[in-house]
C-alpha cells in the first residue's frame, strides 16, 4: 500500500509540476508546426517533469484499482493535456534531430498512458482523460507515419506495442462501468453501499440529498437500469453509435417510469449525474475507429517499405502485416481506401461515404476520420 501511496502522491507532483506552452505557440498550431526553439524552450521548461513521466510509466506498481486512487480525484487535474503536449513536442524534437525510432518510442508513451488511465476505476474523471490522452497519441503516431523513413522492420516493432494499446470492450463493460455505477451508489449511500471505507471517494462519507420527494434506493435503481443501458450500446453501431439523443431519451424514460411514492427530487439528481456518463459509447467507438486506421497505417507504410510501392488493395496487407483487416465501426464494412489520394478512411459519426477527409491535425474530424497514407501512386497518363 505505501508503494501506491507514492506512485499516487509522484502522480499528484508530474501534474502540479507541469508548465504550459506560451499561447502563441499554441496558436501556431500542433507542437509539429513549432519552430526548433520553440520546442526547445517548451521541452526544457518541463525537462523534470519528462523524466518523471518515464519513471511512473515503467513503474511495476501502478495498480489502477488500488485503495489508495480514492483519496483524491487526479483524474480531474487540469494538467493531463500538457503531458499529451509535451510528448507530441518531444517527438517533433527527435524527428528533427533525426532519431525518428525515440520519436516513435513517445508517441507510444502517450498511446501506453491512455491504457493506465483507462484502467483507473477510482474515478469516472480518469477515463475521460485516457480517451484524451489516447486521442493525441493517435494523432500524433499518425502524423509520424505519414512521413516516416524507418524501415518494416522498425515499424513492426513499434506496430505490435500500439496494438497492445487499444481500447477494450471488455474493459469497458466488465470494470469501468460497473465502476463508474458503484461510484454513484457510494455518493448516494456511503458507507450502506457495501464499499470498503476507503475507497470512497475522497476518503469520506458524503451526506445524502436531504430534500422532499428523494428516494434515494429507486433513484439508485435509476442509475442500475442505465448503466444496464450503456453495457449494450458500447461497442454497437447503428443502435447505440453513442447516440446521445437516444441515450437521453432513454435516462429520461426511465427516470420517468414512476414509482408508488413521487421521486421528483431524486429524478432531478439522476438526470444530472447520469448525464456524462451518456457520451461514453460514442466516445469509446469513435477511439477505437481512430486506433483501428492507424493499426492499418502502421501496415500500408510496412508494406511500402518493404516492396516500395503502396499496395493496390488492402488484402495485400493480410497475413504479413496485419492478421486479419479489421471492419469500420461505423459501416460495418472494410475501412475505404483511396489508392490514387493515398487516404485510408472511415465512415465516421454521419454514417456516410464522403470521400475520405484528410486535415492538418490527422483524425480530426468525427465525421471523416481520415489517415494520409503519404504518398499517393501516380495515375497513369492516359494516351
Amino acid at each position: 500500500q505505501r508503494l501506491q501511496i507514492a506512485v499516487g502522491v509522484l502522480v499528484k507532483q508530474l501534474l502540479d509540476a507541469l508548465k504550459p506552452a506560451k499561447p502563441a505557440a499554441l496558436a501556431i498550431g500542433p507542437p509539429w508546426v513549432w519552430d526548433m526553439p520553440t520546442l526547445s524552450e517548451f521541452l526544457a521548461t518541463n525537462d523534470h517533469s519528462m523524466d518523471n513521466l518515464k519513471d511512473l510509466l515503467e513503474d511495476a506498481e501502478w495498480h489502477g484499482r488500488h485503495a489508495a486512487w480514492y483519496h483524491e480525484d487526479l483524474g480531474s487535474h487540469p494538467n493531463w493535456g500538457i503531458i499529451s503536449l509535451m510528448k507530441q513536442a518531444e517527438a517533433a524534437y527527435l524527428v528533427r534531430r533525426g532519431e525518428e525510432e525515440a520519436a516513435f518510442a513517445a508517441a507510444l508513451d502517450l498511446a501506453e498512458l491512455a491504457a493506465r488511465l483507462q484502467e483507473m476505476e477510482a474515478w469516472p474523471s480518469f477515463y475521460s482523460r485516457s480517451l484524451d490522452v489516447h486521442t493525441r497519441s493517435v494523432q500524433l503516431m499518425a502524423h509520424l507515419l505519414g512521413g516516416t523513413r524507418l524501415s518494416g522492420a522498425a515499424l513492426g516493432a513499434s506496430q505490435q506495442v500500439f496494438a497492445a494499446c487499444l481500447l477494450s470492450d471488455k474493459q469497458l463493460k466488465e470494470h469501468l462501468l460497473p465502476a463508474f455505477y458503484l461510484h454513484e451508489k457510494k455518493l448516494l449511500l456511503g458507507r450502506k453501499s457495501g464499499a470498503p471505507l476507503d475507497t470512497l471517494p475522497g476518503g469520506v462519507e458524503f451526506a445524502r440529498p436531504g430534500r422532499l420527494f428523494f428516494k434515494t434506493n429507486e433513484t439508485l435503481d435509476l442509475f442500475a437500469t442505465t448503466f444496464r443501458i450503456l453495457r449494450t450500446e458500447v461497442g454497437q453501431v447503428l443502435t447505440g453509435l453513442g447516440n446521445r439523443a437516444d441515450l437521453r431519451g432513454s435516462a429520461r424514460s426511465v427516470a420517468s417510469a414512476g414509482y408508488y411514492q413521487p421521486n421528483g427530487a431524486g429524478e432531478a439528481y439522476f438526470l444530472t449525474h447520469v448525464d456524462p456518463y451518456l457520451d461514453i459509447p460514442a466516445q469509446y467507438l469513435m477511439a477505437r475507429t481512430r486506433h483501428l486506421l492507424v493499426m492499418q497505417l502502421f501496415a500500408f507504410r510496412r508494406f511500402a517499405a518493404d516492396q516500395k510501392r503502396l499496395p493496390l488493395s488492402p488484402q495485400e496487407l493480410v497475413p504479413k502485416y496485419l492478421p486479419e483487416l479489421p471492419t469500420d465501426p461505423f459501416s460495418g464494412d472494410l475501412f475505404q481506401y483511396d489508392v490514387k489520394r493515398g487516404l485510408l478512411y472511415s465512415f465516421g459519426s454521419n454514417f456516410a461515404n464522403d470521400g475520405g477527409r484528410p486535415s492538418a491535425v490527422p483524425l480530426a474530424d468525427d465525421k471523416e476520420p481520415t489517415v494520409n497514407i503519404g504518398f499517393p501512386v501516380a495515375v497513369p497518363v492516359s494516351q
